[in-house]
Order: C-alpha cells, then sequence, then structure tokens
C-alpha cells in the first residue's frame, strides 16, 4: 500500500523506525513521500537516509499518482480537515490520533514479545542452571537430599542413586524416614535427635554422626541446613551425608589402643611419664603419682617446677635437656627425698618423636630400688658383722686368758701392799684398766656369738619395766625425766629377755649420755600388723644425717667407748627376725625404733598400765 506521510517530526521517526525493524508485520506499507517543509526534522531526516522523496507541501504530496493512504501526523486539527477536502478517491487516511492509538498497541505487542522473550530465555538460563546445578549435586561424592517440610525427598543426586540401588522405585515423594533412617544412633552411642529436626528448631546448620542402615550400612557425619524465604518460612532443608565408616572404625581402633596403652601405664609398677619439649606433663600414671602423693591428673599440664621441691625439679629438667639434646635413651641414678624420706631410682629416659622425626618429648622410666639398696646396705652389713665377728671371736679368746693373769697377779699385789705403799695406787690402775679390758673382751664375745637365741614368750612391756627398774637408781639418771606411753595390751614375742633388756638399757645409757645426764628420754610401745615395736627417744643434740648409716658398724664411736654398743644391739635383733633403726625424736633429739616380728595381742591387759 503506496503511503504519503504528513509531518516529518519525531512521530514519523518513530513510524519509520518500527517499519524498518519490521514491527509493522500486519501492515504492508511503501511509503512512497514524506511531507513538512522542516528539512531538519526527525522524521524528515530519516526518510532521507532510507531514500524517500521529500516534498515540502503536503498538498502536493497528496496529489502523487498510486497514492493509497495518507498517514497524517502533524497533530494539527485544520491540516486534518484540509486533507480530507483534497483526499482523492479509494485513498484512506490514518489521522494522528488513531495513528497514537496504534503506536500504543504496536508498543504493547512489542513489550509482551519482548516479555515473552526474555522470559524464554530466563526459563532456558534457569534451566541450564538446574541442570548445572544437578551436575554439581552429582558429582558430588556425598549423598545429597532435598526435603520440604515435611520430611518429602524433593531431590537426591547420583550418589545417593548409586548408594541405593536397593531402594525400590523413586525416592521422589516419599519420607526420608522410610527411605533413610531404618536404624541409626550417633557413633558414640549417648543418644541424639534427628539432625532434620534439630536444624529446623536451631533454625541453623546441624551437623552429626550417625549409625544409618539406608541406603548402605555404615556410619555417615549428617549435615542438615534449613532454608527459609523472606517471611522466614521453611522451605526446604538440604542434608549431605558424608561417609565416615572408615574414620569411626580406625578412631574406634586408636581409642582401643589407647585404652589398652593407657592400662598398661597405669598397671605398671615402674614410674612412667612423658613430658613434651618444655616439661609439661603429658602422662603420668599411677605409680608415679603415688610416689608423690598427688594424682595423676594433678601432673597433666604442669612441669616439674610447680610439682617438686627445687632440687628434684633441677635434677629432672637437666636430665630431660640432655636426653633432648643428645636425641637418644640416657640411663640416670637418681636420688630424690620426699617427706623426709630417700627413694633410689634407675630411671631410664629417651627422647619421644614425631611423624617428621622431630624430638617432642622424653619419656621416663624409672624402677624404684629403694627396698633393694636397703637390702643391699643390710647384706652388706651383716657380711660385715660377720668378718668382723669372727675375727673379734678368735681375738677374744687369745686376749682373755692373758687378762685373767694380769688381773690376779694385780689384785694380789694389792693385798699385799699396805696403806702406805705408793704403789697400790698404780695396782689399782692396773686393775681398773684390765677389768676394762676384759669388758671390751666380753662385749667382742657378745658381738662375736653366733648362736642362734633360745627363744620364750617374752612381753615386751615387762622387758622394759625391768630395765627400767634397773636404772632408775643410777646416779646418770638422777636428772632425766622418764615420760612412758607403754601400750596397756601385752606385747608378746618369740625372744631372748635377756639379751632384748640389754638392748634397752644399752639404748636408755646412750640417751643419758648424749643428753650429758639432763633432759627427758620417751619411751613408748605398740603393735601393728603382727608387729610389735619399742620406741626410744631423747632431747639431746641428735644424730647427724650423714653418721646415721654407721653407727651400728662395729667400733664406730662419737664417744669414748668401743663402739661395740649398737653392733652388738644390730646383731641381737637380726637374730630375733626384727630391725633396729634410728630417726629423729618428738622431743628433738634421736630415736631408735625396734620392731619385732610375730607379734602377739594377749586380750588380757599387761601389768604395765602405760604412763
Amino acid at each position: 500500500m503506496k503511503t504519503v506521510i504528513v509531518g516529518g517530526g519525531r512521530a514519523c521517526r518513530a513510524f519509520l523506525e518500527h517499519l524498518a525493524a519490521g514491527h509493522l508485520r500486519e501492515l504492508v506499507l511503501d511509503v512512497i513521500c514524506v511531507a513538512d517543509p522542516r528539512e531538519q526534522a526527525a522524521g524528515v531526516t530519516l526518510a532521507r537516509e532510507q531514500d524517500i522523496s521529500i516534498i515540502a507541501d503536503y498538498r502536493e504530496a497528496m496529489q502523487l499518482p498510486g497514492t493509497e493512504l495518507v498517514l497524517e501526523l502533524t497533530g494539527d486539527r485544520t491540516i486534518m480537515n484540509d486533507i480530507y477536502k483534497r483526499l482523492p478517491p479509494d485513498t484512506r487516511v490514518i489521522d494522528h490520533i488513531t495513528a497514537r492509538i496504534f503506536w500504543e498497541m504496536i508498543a504493547l505487542e512489542q513489550s509482551l514479545r519482548d516479555e515473552l522473550e526474555n522470559r524464554t530465555r530466563l526459563e532456558a538460563k534457569r534451566a541450564a542452571d538446574r541442570q548445572r546445578a544437578q551436575d554439581i549435586l552429582d558429582s558430588l561424592p556425598d549423598i545429597v537430599v532435598v526435603l520440604d517440610p515435611q520430611k518429602k525427598i524433593l531431590l537426591t543426586n547420583e550418589r545417593f542413586n548409586v548408594e541405593g540401588r536397593t531402594v525400590t522405585g523413586s525416592p521422589l515423594g516419599k519420607c526420608c524416614e522410610d527411605v533413610l533412617c531404618g536404624r541409626e544412633s550417633t557413633a558414640d552411642a549417648t543418644g541424639h535427635q534427628c539432625p532434620f529436626e534439630r536444624a529446623v528448631e536451631l533454625g541453623v546448620p546441624v551437623s552429626t554422626i550417625v549409625e544409618r542402615s539406608r541406603p548402605v550400612h555404615g556410619f555417615y557425619e549428617v549435615t542438615a541446613c534449613p532454608q527459609f524465604d523472606e517471611q522466614g518460612n521453611l522451605v526446604e532443608v538440604v542434608e549431605t551425608h558424608h561417609p565416615v565408616t572408615e574414620r569411626i572404625l580406625l578412631q574406634r581402633g586408636i581409642e582401643t589402643s589407647e585404652f589398652r596403652l593407657r592400662q598398661f601405664i597405669d598397671n605398671a609398677a615402674d614410674i612412667i611419664s612423658i613430658k613434651d619439649r618444655q616439661g609439661r606433663y603429658l602422662v603420668a600414671n599411677r605409680a608415679t603419682a603415688s610416689l608423690f602423693g598427688k594424682k595423676p591428673k594433678e601432673f597433666i599440664g604442669k612441669t616439674a617446677a610447680e610439682l617438686y621441691d627445687t632440687k628434684i625439679a633441677r635434677m629432672i629438667n637437666e636430665h630431660d635437656r640432655e636426653v633432648i639434646e643428645k636425641s637418644r635413651l640416657s640411663k640416670y641414678e637418681e636420688v630424690v627425698k620426699i617427706d623426709g624420706r630417700e627413694y633410689f631410682l634407675e630411671t631410664t629416659r629417651f627422647p619421644i618423636y614425631n611423624y617428621a622425626g622431630e624430638v617432642e618429648g622424653v619419656c621416663t622410666i624409672a624402677h624404684d630400688v629403694t627396698e633393694r639398696r636397703q637390702l643391699q646396705q643390710q647384706l652388706l652389713q651383716s657380711a660385715k658383722l660377720a668378718a668382723v665377728g669372727k675375727l673379734a671371736a678368735g681375738v677374744a679368746h687369745e686376749i682373755n686368758n692373758p687378762l685373767t693373769g694380769v688381773l690376779a697377779y694385780a689384785e694380789d699385789l694389792l693385798d699385799d701392799a699396805d696403806d702406805s705403799d705408793d704403789r697400790s695406787d698404780d695396782y689399782k690402775v692396773i686393775i681398773r684398766e684390765t677389768l676394762r679390758c676384759r669388758n671390751i673382751v666380753r662385749n667382742l664375745l657378745d658381738y662375736a656369738r653366733q648362736d642362734a637365741p633360745k627363744f620364750q614368750r617374752a612381753d615386751l612391756n615387762k622387758v622394759v619395766d625391768r630395765a627400767l627398774t634397773l636404772i632408775r637408781k643410777q646416779p646418770r639418771f638422777h636428772d632425766i625425766e622418764l615420760k612412758l606411753e607403754m601400750s596397756r595390751q601385752a606385747l608378746i614375742v618369740d625372744a631372748e629377755s635377756r639379751q632384748l633388756q640389754q638392748i634397752i638399757l644399752n639404748l636408755l645409757i646412750n640417751a643419758a649420755d648424749a643428753m650429758d645426764r639432763r633432759g627427758t628420754i620417751w619411751i613408748a610401745s605398740g603393735w601393728e600388723d603382727r608387729e610389735c615395736w619399742i620406741k626410744v627417744g631423747d632431747s639431746g643434740p641428735g644424730i647427724p644425717e650423714a653418721e646415721r648409716n654407721r653407727i651400728f658398724e662395729p667400733f664406730y664411736t662419737t664417744k669414748s667407748t668401743t663402739g661395740l654398743g649398737l653392733a652388738v644391739s644390730w646383731g641381737i635383733i637380726d637374730r630375733h627376725g626384727g630391725t633396729i633403726e634410728v630417726g629423729d625424736s618428738p622431743l628433738g633429739g634421736a630415736e631408735f625404733t625396734i620392731v619385732l616380728p610375730q607379734g602377739m595381742i594377749d586380750t588380757e591387759e599387761s601389768e604395765h598400765g602405760g604412763p
């Protein structure tokens, strides 16, 4: 249809653009002319570019032969009326009002068309995104399940399909409890709440380890992530099921190994501990804790300086440092003093390495050899005493006979001398010193006596009473206070009473001499665990630590005596199967403790009623 456009403004330009773009497919128009006197009008400019004729006078344009349609776009009613007057027969007119309506219809159509194209593109993109998301889910090694608020399965990934080959039919639309749960429990058997319900309740992602029987039996780390809309309503829950069966079984194996190792360490008689490079305890078994009077948990995370006195801590740190620096096993003989008692330890220390071969700590294994050391010392002491005893017995017998002759002749000379004889004093000195020598010989014979004592039932309390009776009237005990704390029950032992009485007398005399015959002597008796004991203590200066290991040696003395009294006492008690030890007295001086085995407590009270 040949068309003349009257008015070359913006409306004309828009019309020509739509026509050129093919938006007016319903109208088949052939624009033969644009009529407008303005050479620079927007429509005129575009028409010129499209090789459309330009005529300044619209009246002339309407006279063009073959014109079938006049499109009036000026918006001028006068021009519109004039066009109708001059309109050739069989020529149609579209005025600017009709054109505007037509324009809007075209714009609406175009808008709808554009929206449809956009929607089509969005749908295609959404489908591509869904496929891409599904491809991503299918590529994951974990099972992924999307659930609606009613626990119905909306979506699964390929891993579910692979693992769930035993699931009958499609899982979509089914309840997850029917498809997944079956039997489930937390790996540590402490009870649990459904991950889905927990995540919905808290409104945040929740992870837990469960044991599932489906789709494949095993342990899974289930993470439930709730999804909410803008109004806070639950839309769906995304669950991932990560298989951790191997990890759980490995963890259980490790825990079992650790438990076995812990049992081994805790029940070991030796002292076992492990420390890091900074000296902090990582492991301490019961034997370690028992030695220091603590609990194992009190060691963890602490250093030696925080647990022990300065001397012990310095020794431990020094030995640990040597092991770390040398990176090799080392053995030590260590002595630790705890609550006044010395413990002898044979210690092995070796470095602990990490996976990279670096030293990350020190393990200590120590064996308490205190009792063995004491037995060795006792055996050594016994051997010494036996050797000296044999020598003393031989010497005593050889000396005793000449001494008897010297004493007899000296006494005869003294009897023959009168009071004016100046040699009388010399004879008395000879007699006194000879008697002293004979006393030494008697002690040697007592010490050297190897015959087993003739045991009879004896009450230790009565033995002490008889000894006290002998010393109470002696001048050296006049200024000494005796404190008695004797058992109110008879302490019956199998012993040779005379020898026990000799020992107690010796201890009492030694105590008096140590106090320079002025002070307090404390005597006590008792029983425990089928053993009877007697304690003799004084308020004297005590016995230095360095001398306590030697006071039972023969001929060792710090006074003008033979040094055989305690050695003889030790031998007697040893033959009775008991022990004699020295320590600190509650009165401040020395305290000797005699312990005899096979103590029997009579039901009747002893004649000695205590203090």
